[in-house]
């Protein structure tokens, strides 16, 4: 009699075996006639499935690659003559990708996130067990950082910008229409331009060109504190001048004013003394800082009135 049993392999197995008496029915041995069997298994049949890349353990034996093995020691107890096991590969999915990105923006595959330039290997889990494995060729297209020089406009529309930036195949779209990296002519204002590189990534920049700052100086000045005209300093179109050197003197040369006041300028006194209606005499320094970094004098007379 050979009925057909399963090993508890962990393999799905089948195992044909026979069974052997080693008494007779009705012998008299052993006693009470009772009979006793011997399992003898022959042969265990398995199989079972890895990844491409995978090695499992099948007593004591590394298994790396498809094909059908023969065990013949170190097997279970259910099977302890001989296990043949067909090892199948299961399919992997395996894809290489090149891939180029503008500068800040990244690539993703499941949860992991890329936006370095490099050379990587994923893997990603598949419903089959194996691995999905992308060899991926990351190029971030990055045109950097432009700088610029402008000059201002002295109001006649003579402003200018200066662009620079590194890259091959360029294009420029400024917001007053013009296309050339570099652009004059410009009126004080505020300029955008996109800059569109070989690989469509673009970058967009806003550029203020300024106006020439130009100063004044008043003839007469009245500091009788009606809050009009109560100060005599130097007048800037743009902000805030800076002045280095900023005196005045009377008509007998002694200077009665040396810049004590930078923010206001000279409120016509002197040692806590009013000065009395008169010419005075001025001596002005101030560093450009729109346009050219220069320094600039000035001397004159101007009128205090009372």
């Amino acid at each position: 009699m050979k009925p057909l049993i399963q090993c508890l392999l962990g393999l799905g197995a089948l195992c044909f075996s026979w069974f052997s008496f080693l008494s007779e029915p009705g012998a008299g041995y052993p006693p009470g006639g009772l009979e006793e069997s011997e399992v003898f298994v022959d042969t265990c049949f398995a199989d079972t499935s890895i990844c491409p890349g995978d090695t499992i353990y099948v007593a004591g034996q590394a298994i790396a690659a498809p094909g059908t093995y023969l065990f013949t020691s170190d097997l279970p107890p259910e099977c302890a003559g001989v296990l043949v096991l067909d090892v199948f590969e299961r399919n992997t999915y395996e894809n290489r990708l090149d891939i180029t990105l503008c500068h800040g923006e990244n690539a993703r595959f499941g949860v992991y996130t890329f936006g370095r330039t490099g050379y990587y290997e994923i893997r990603l889990p598949a419903r089959n067990g194996c691995d999905t494995i992308i060899y991926l060729n990351l190029v971030v297209s990055d045109m950097g950082y432009p700088s610029f020089q402008t000059q201002p406009d002295d109001g006649s529309g003579n402003g200018s910008i200066d662009l620079a930036i590194s890259g091959d195949g360029l294009f420029f779209e400024w917001s007053n229409g013009a296309t050339t990296e570099d652009i004059d002519g410009l009126e004080a204002g505020r300029y955008e331009v996109v800059i569109t590189n070989a690989d469509s990534c673009r970058l967009t920049r806003n550029i203020e060109v300024k106006k020439l700052e130009r100063f004044a100086v008043p003839n007469t000045f009245t500091p009788n504190g009606d809050g009009i005209n109560d100060y005599f300093n130097l007048l800037a179109s743009e902000g805030v001048p800076r002045v280095l050197t900023f005196q005045v003197f009377n008509r007998w040369g002694q200077m009665v004013y040396d810049n004590e006041n930078p923010e206001k300028g000279w409120d016509g006194g002197f040692n806590g003394e009013p000065q009395v209606a008169d010419t005075y005499f001025y001596r002005i320094q101030v560093q450009r800082q729109i346009g050219p970094e220069e320094v600039l004098s000035f001397q004159g007379d101007v009128v205090l009135l009372r």
